[in-house]
């Protein structure tokens, strides 16, 4: 199992101090029990990056050997598995995206482009002959939309839906999530799904918060000096 671009930039001491801060989901909510011990015990087992946490955690044999040479319950090391495969980005189908013409996805795919991932690694420099192509396919806008969309979709819990609904409300990047405010997240993406009528589900203050924790992550694990 390949390690995740920017896992070898995180310190171990950086990654605890963003979980510290971190909303979790219910299920993940145990490791914010008993954490600085824990995590100290990680790192005197050696354990000084997001790197060489993936790679103890990569197999259940690794997980099981650092769970006996930390002390560290086996249940935590699962929770922090799942927790750090959730920070890498998933493929999403193009024509996921209502917000994209009908017509682009199948544009998309005569290119070879088929997910969100494959946009952005093709839009990515250096740029192949189907990142040049894109534009003539779909037209400036439309390229811009989708770059935006593909991009929102990498983050932890953004689906197409989620992703259309904070393209609407006026969020294009993971900078601007960021640096939003949960409450005015939630009001927008609320009024753009009611116009839109992209999901189904009533989304609540914690869900606008986890957004916002989901993008600063991505955007840490991109700076980590910042």
């Amino acid at each position: 199992m390949s390690i995740p671009n920017g896992f070898q930039r995180i310190s171990l001491a950086a990654y605890s101090a963003m979980l510290e801060a971190q909303t979790l989901l219910p299920g993940r909510r145990l490791l914010h029990e008993r954490q600085a011990e824990r995590f100290a015990a990680l790192q005197g087992a050696g354990v000084q990056t997001l790197a060489d946490l993936w790679a103890r955690l990569s197999t259940a044999p690794r997980q099981a050997a650092l769970a006996q040479e930390t002390g560290i319950p086996d249940d935590y090391l699962t929770a922090l598995r799942r927790e750090l495969n959730a920070m890498t980005p998933k493929p999403v189908a193009l024509d996921a995206f209502a917000a994209l013409d009908a017509f682009t996805a199948p544009r998309l795919r005569a290119l070879g482009i088929r997910t969100n991932l494959d946009a952005l690694a093709a839009l990515q420099p250096p740029q192949g002959d189907a990142a040049r192509r894109i534009p003539d396919a779909l037209g400036a806008t439309e390229a811009d939309a989708l770059q935006c969309l593909c991009t929102l979709a990498t983050l932890n819990g953004v689906g197409a839906a989620a992703a259309c609904a904070l393209f609407a409300a006026g969020y294009r990047t993971p900078e601007q999530v960021a640096a939003a405010d949960a409450d005015a997240l939630l009001a927008r993406m609320t009024q753009a799904n009611a116009a839109h009528a992209y999901y189904a589900a009533a989304l609540a203050q914690k869900d606008a918060q986890f957004v916002i924790d989901a993008a600063q992550r991505l955007l840490a694990l991109q700076n980590p000096a910042q």
